[in-house]
């Protein structure tokens, strides 16, 4: 894709998260479930789908009292940090944001994942970026990809699914998309 596509996505990437973040109804209301519907316990309950991507297996975003020290969240348009799971929470939690398309038959929705205290994304912690792949073909804005973010376990992992149709889609380790710094 060229930049004015990745541009346009990350666009769309920050609409999404900003309506998620700021619309709490859309937040799970009872006690957080991962997306493979096990609570989210100490210990973690159930086993995960194959489609999950372990993002940092020991991280130090978990405090002692089992606090987040540090924000989790994602980049967004203009290299700004947008938290997910905001610094002060406790683990173990999931939140879901859901992203659209923002380009007609697009394939995949590629996320930068830091971790941080900074509203600037250069100035925090990296944790790479994912693609989530094989998004069926559709017109720009009506294909949806709910995202789970998790810290349990001193892992960050994330998941993401169809929320139409409640497949699971695979989420892997990626390259920046083009024009973004490497």
């Amino acid at each position: 894709m060229n930049r004015v596509v990745w541009g346009a996505a990350l666009a769309v990437v920050a609409l999404g998260v900003v309506a998620v973040l700021l619309v709490p109804e859309r937040l799970p209301k009872a006690p957080p479930v991962d997306l493979w519907g096990a609570p989210l316990t100490p210990g973690g309950a159930g086993a995960p789908p194959a489609a999950v991507l372990v993002v940092e297996q020991v991280s130090p975003i978990v405090g002692s009292d089992s606090i987040l020290v540090e924000s989790l969240g994602i980049e967004t348009a203009g290299g700004t940090f947008t938290p997910i799971l905001p610094k002060g929470t406790r683990a173990p939690v999931m939140r879901f944001v859901t992203f659209k398309t923002s380009a007609d038959d697009q394939k995949e929705i590629r996320l930068h994942v830091l971790r941080g205290q900074s509203d600037k994304a250069a100035l925090n912690h990296s944790l790479g970026w994912v693609r989530v792949a094989g998004l069926p073909p559709g017109p720009k804005g009506s294909i949806q990809v709910t995202v789970g973010f998790r810290v349990a376990d001193g892992a960050i992992v994330l998941a993401a699914v169809d929320p139409a149709s409640g497949r699971d889609y695979q989420v892997e380790a990626s390259e920046a998309p083009p024009g973004f710094p490497r």
